[in-house]
């Protein structure tokens, strides 16, 4: 079954950014856009020299970006770990039917390189279905979608101990329900797929000391709802998959117990609600992965809670993050983060803005992952941010 599974893949996606391509060639109108942010970072005290990133980074760290494992150490002003410029094209084939590819370029691990993170076709029913199939971005957060586009929220990035896992997107398909009650907008989405990564970052280099790990989700099928209005919004998001985590430990190297590419099972649950009166901004998500390894937590809730005032074209935002999880008979070393944040963002023209920000992170992890005093360790960074959309 395994062995059909990955032909499947191998025969799939090549077959479908064929068609993508083919279909891309005999479209009528082609529409481009883009977004950059140009971030540098300094992490000015902590410590966690003895963490797990301390493995392979030169710690004190903030770990800014789980999913590239975009990390900034002890090193001095760096702009390599949140960098990014990425370009999107949508081209409409026919009254009915798109094509939309995003390319991304940037530079985490002195590795630069351009990555497909969206890559789709869409298919309008009428005027309130669609379907889409192809390489997408998997909605796991209220951000989800617009998680790297600077220049759309306040922070320089949502706040990581909700946003971010080991894998963030899927290739499969997914269908789209819109419709209006009067000044409100209602949006369902439901989604099915997979994905197989190999050499992942998030594990290989944030928790496996550079032990080349690949981690592969398979089955997942997800849903949420999320209802708008000018001033507040409200979402609802569930999922569900397979996953299995696989070291590559090389030659005599030993395999963390559970690493070994057996199936378990994952379930998320989320909820956000956003708010944008009178200049005063509130942003809210909570969310809880649970899994059914023996290695990993059983439980583990996270939460953002955030408010904003605008000031013309200065905004200011205060936040405060969790990341909490619960330990079982068989797992005895949760990580538990704390982060509070400080931001300010200066929009001085349509397109464009900068932004500076102060984050203050405390590891509370009892008895750290492999023995050590905690998981990450404490770090405090400031980071300036010019963001564009264009």
């Amino acid at each position: 079954m395994g062995k059909r599974r990955d032909l499947g893949r191998r025969v799939w996606t090549p077959c479908f950014v064929l068609l993508l391509c083919v279909g891309v060639a005999h479209a009528t109108d082609f529409n481009f856009s883009g977004f950059a942010s140009f971030t540098a970072g300094k992490v000015f005290s902590g410590n966690g020299q003895n963490s797990t990133l301390g493995l392979v980074y030169h710690c004190p760290c903030f770990l800014a970006n789980y999913e590239y494992a975009g990390v900034y150490d002890n090193k001095g002003w760096t702009a390599q770990p949140e960098s990014l410029v990425a370009v999107q094209m949508n081209a409409h084939i026919d009254d009915d039917l798109s094509a939309t590819v995003q390319l991304d370029g940037r530079d985490v691990r002195d590795d630069a390189k351009a990555t497909v993170d969206w890559a789709y076709l869409t298919y309008q029913l009428n005027n309130h279905w669609s379907v889409q199939a192809g390489r997408k971005r998997i909605p796991m957060y209220y951000y989800a979608d617009s998680n790297y586009i600077g220049y759309s929220y306040v922070w320089v990035r949502p706040p990581v101990d909700v946003y971010g896992w080991d894998v963030y997107e899927y290739d499969g398909a997914n269908v789209l329900y819109r419709t209006n009650f009067g000044d409100w907008g209602l949006l369902a989405n439901g989604w099915v797929g997979e994905q197989d990564s190999k050499n992942n970052v998030y594990w290989t280099n944030l928790y496996n000391g550079g032990i080349n790990t690949e981690s592969n989700w398979k089955d997942i099928a997800g849903a949420y709802l999320d209802l708008s209005n000018d001033n507040y919004g409200f979402r609802l998001i569930y999922m569900q998959n397979a996953l299995a985590v696989t070291e590559h430990p090389g030659p005599g190297g030993a395999t963390t117990p559970g690493m070994d590419g057996s199936w378990f099972r994952q379930r998320v649950f989320g909820a956000a609600f956003t708010a944008d009166v009178n200049d005063w901004l509130v942003r809210a998500e909570v969310n809880e992965v649970k899994r059914t390894a023996p290695w990993a937590a059983p439980a583990a809730p996270a939460g953002i809670v955030a408010l904003g005032h605008r000031f013309g074209k200065f905004t200011v935002m205060g936040t405060y993050s969790v990341y909490w999880e619960n330990t079982s008979p068989t797992y005895q070393y949760p990580q538990r983060d704390y982060t509070r944040t400080a931001t300010v963002r200066w929009d001085f023209h349509k397109s464009a803005a900068l932004k500076f920000q102060y984050d203050s992170v405390k590891d509370k992890s009892p008895n750290g992952t492999g023995g050590y005093g905690n998981t990450f360790g404490d770090a405090n960074l400031v980071t300036v941010s010019l963001v564009t959309v264009f």
